[in-house]
């Protein structure tokens, strides 16, 4: 039996452990809620 052409399959080395993708995830989510709360909510008020 003949087999099918089938595509290659790529992998990508673990991104989501590496201490620079946790940054910068960090530092997008930081900038996504910038100025979303009011002041009165932020803690230590």
């Amino acid at each position: 039996m003949k087999m099918k052409w089938q595509p290659y399959i790529r992998t990508v080395p673990a991104y989501f452990e590496h201490p620079a993708y946790i940054q910068a995830l960090a530092n997008s989510v930081e900038e996504a809620y910038d100025g979303f709360f009011y002041p009165a909510y932020q803690a230590g008020c």
